[in-house]
């Protein structure tokens, strides 16, 4: 490869060291009206006989000049009549230039002339010879217009991402990206739903909710005509319903009422995932930013009231618990669940926070808690996620579990560890082929006879 370059280096120096005696005068001697053309009009005038009418950047770019230069030229040329400009046929502010009458019969002269001047100049040299010089200047002249080509396309992709990226958008595209934030946000319209899961809202529109997700990104990372959600929730009187961007398609689920297990909500700082259990064992989710926790739990209740049969919490024998400052989450999820139900909520079991424990690798560590809640139709479970966490780590995580009674299949307790040996229980609940456990410091007696007593036959 070296040596072919070196022999195609010594052959291009030894060219060009004739052109400028042999071949610039034919191609770009020229005079009109006793005045000597210079090589830039010439080269002007030759760019407009082979390719017709140009812009003037489209000349610039093929003569390669600047074009203020080019400027220059062109003003020359027209004040001795050779060219002519027009407006563009598509676009008003601009124009092109092309040859006048003039200047069509001069280069017309001008190429006779050329055809002339060079069979003199390669009459005493072989055919076969021509023949390959021919073949070698074609091969160069490919080479160069592909590289010029290779120029020009990055080029226009430089120009292109230099422009506002926002106003090249079309309207609907900066519609959608004016109102794109991380709140869920319901649909009103055909318009409102992305234009990715479009195609779903004939069979989605008639919901009571429905839904889309964005995509958990950065703003300055996103631009109109992205798909800025990934996900479509949607609930009506049958069931729920929800779709999901997938790689190179769309997820899908409808699950009817009677599918659905139970509900949950968890939360961790701005994270938050909502999840529907399945009889059948699955657990689909949805991931949004908590800021818009305030429709999910409008939604979360609405498919709570379908499952649920209306009952009135027990009136078990349980004290309402005192909650200290320590595990004001717990109390304020209280309140909050009485608040958005009217109604009460009996407290079936509560550990505190903070209670010396093992993992589950027999380390020592620092329980999280539990609430469990008798709401008439209804267990709530309110947990902080994991069960406990290392020592001196902050947690913000919490979970809330709404499972019917009517859907409870079975219901046990695991486990008889040994008082103050920071083992757990583990209380386990079956619907169908869905599994729920929550690990208990204390035996969860109380919750299970609440559950016997609501939706399982004594034995």
């Amino acid at each position: 490869m070296t040596e072919e370059l070196g022999r195609l280096d010594n052959s291009l120096m030894a060219f060009m060291r004739y052109v400028p005696s042999h071949v610039a005068p034919i191609l770009y001697r020229a005079t009109y009206n006793d005045r000597q053309l210079p090589e830039s009009e010439v080269m002007a005038l030759m760019t407009l006989t082979h390719r017709g009418p140009l812009s003037p950047t489209s000349i610039s770019r093929l003569l390669n000049m600047q074009k203020g230069s080019l400027t220059s030229v062109l003003k020359r040329l027209e004040k001795l009549g050779l060219i002519a400009r027009r407006a563009h046929p598509a676009d008003d502010r601009s124009h092109v230039v092309e040859l006048s009458s003039e200047g069509v019969a001069l280069a017309h002269r001008l190429k006779q002339r050329m055809e002339r001047d060079l069979k003199a100049l390669f009459e005493t040299m072989a055919l076969a010879d021509r023949q390959a010089a021919a073949t070698g200047l074609d091969l160069m002249a490919q080479h160069f217009r592909k590289l010029e080509e290779e120029k020009m396309a990055q080029a226009r992709t430089a120009y292109a991402k230099s422009l506002n990226w926002y106003h090249a958008a079309s309207p609907e595209d900066r519609k959608e990206y004016d109102a794109f934030g991380p709140w869920l946000t319901e649909v009103k319209s055909e318009a409102d739903m992305p234009r990715r899961f479009r195609s779903l809202y004939s069979e989605y529109r008639d919901a009571t909710y429905l839904i889309k997700v964005p995509r958990n990104a950065d703003r300055r990372n996103l631009r109109p005509g992205m798909d800025l959600y990934e996900a479509v929730i949607a609930v009506d009187e049958a069931g729920v319903s929800l779709a999901r961007l997938e790689e190179t398609s769309i997820w899908t689920l409808k699950a009817t009422w009677d599918d659905i297990a139970a509900i949950c909500s968890f939360g961790d700082r701005l994270q938050g995932i909502w999840t529907l259990y399945l009889k059948d064992g699955n657990r689909p989710s949805i991931s949004f930013n908590r800021v818009s926790s305030d429709l999910i739990e409008v939604v979360t209740d609405f498919v709570r009231s379908h499952l649920t049969d209306k009952a009135k919490a027990s009136n078990a024998d349980t004290d309402e618990f005192e909650f200290s400052d320590e595990d004001l989450f717990f109390g304020s999820t209280l309140l909050e669940l009485r608040r958005r139900e009217g109604g009460p909520f009996t407290p079936l079991h509560f550990e505190p926070q903070g209670q010396p424990c093992l993992d589950a690798q027999g380390n020592e560590a620092i329980s999280t808690g539990v609430l469990m809640l008798d709401g008439g139709g209804e267990l709530v479970i309110i947990n902080r996620g994991d069960p406990c966490h290392p020592s001196g780590e902050a947690w913000f995580a919490g979970n809330d579990l709404f499972i019917p009674y009517n859907r409870i299949t079975s219901c046990t307790v695991v486990g008889t560890p040994a008082p103050g040996s920071g083992q757990f229980y583990t209380l386990v609940i079956q619907l169908d082929q869905q599994t729920i456990e929550q690990p208990c410091l204390e035996d969860p007696k109380t919750v299970v006879a609440t559950i016997w007593s609501r939706s399982l036959p004594k034995s």
